[in-house]
């Protein structure tokens, strides 16, 4: 779909869209379940810096806000009827996990003992409460043998790939539909939006043998000739130990383009 149908089909959201409670600063991130209280392909949702993440059966969907008018709006930096007071600008990004499994199980463990209620709006289908938080979530065999965990690491998120004996780390795939632009230099990878950028800093990637991690050499690679547009892949130079489990671990990074780590309290909007 092209990058600007994500932008219009996410600001549709926000618009017809009922407001959660507001994330707390400070707080770690939590993934909501779905019972209910947002479309059917939506099976968590976790607040980000900056924005959300909902995880679906095939893809992981970064809805991100123009956090810097956010944040003037809230602290009544702008005049009524002055452009800032007009729609706030949205952006989504699809990550897309070509090649794998059709279903996968989505597992959400390690139950906070927090819950979320939501009763917004006049439609009771649409409310749920109770609805259970999870510190993380985990696709089982998302590919052959290759787990995808998904987990909240301090303010926000963190994922990694889990290959067992058997699994093949060269068919996982990730494909940035609706980014402006998905750039690999220094190591890094760089996915734009038109109101941010989240950086995919080279992996650490190791070995467990003995309770013990041995590092393995990983890096990212990038293919920019797939029909789909730019499709990003791990590369192990040296190649591993394949009768042991492998972890390639990314780290994530969201920025904002005033050049700092954007916040979190301003996440207010909902899908």
């Amino acid at each position: 779909m092209p990058h600007w149908s994500f932008r219009y089909l996410l600001v549709a959201l926000l618009l017809i869209a009922w407001l959660p409670l507001r994330a707390v600063p400070g707080a770690a991130v939590t993934f909501v379940q779905n019972r209910g209280q947002w479309p059917a392909d939506v099976l968590f949702r976790a607040d980000l810096p900056g924005g959300f993440l909902y995880l679906k059966q095939h893809s992981l969907h970064y809805a991100f806000f123009d956090t810097r008018t956010l944040a003037g709006l809230h602290a009544g930096q702008y005049p009524a009827n002055s452009p800032q007071t007009g729609p706030i600008r949205a952006h989504g990004v699809a990550v897309q996990l070509p090649g794998s499994a059709t279903f996968a199980r989505v597992e959400g463990v390690r139950q906070r003992e927090s819950t979320t209620n939501y009763f917004l709006g006049n439609d009771p289908r649409h409310w749920a409460g109770a609805v259970p938080n999870f510190a993380e979530v985990i696709y089982h065999d998302l590919y052959p043998n290759i787990d995808l965990r998904i987990y909240a690491f301090y303010e926000t998120l963190k994922y990694e790939f889990t290959v067992r004996p058997g699994g093949n780390p060269d068919q996982i795939r990730l494909h940035y539909a609706g980014a402006d632009a998905v750039k690999l230099a220094n190591g890094r990878l760089t996915i734009e939006t038109s109101v941010n950028q989240f950086r995919e800093n080279e992996p650490y990637s190791f070995v467990s043998r003995d309770k013990k991690a041995t590092e393995v050499a990983a890096q990212w690679g990038l293919d920019e000739t797939t029909p789909s547009g730019p499709t990003a892949r791990f590369v192990l130079p040296n190649g591993y130990d394949k009768n042991q489990t492998l972890t390639i671990d990314p780290e994530l990074v969201f920025v904002s383009y005033s050049g700092s780590v954007v916040d979190n309290w301003a996440n207010t909007a909902t899908y």
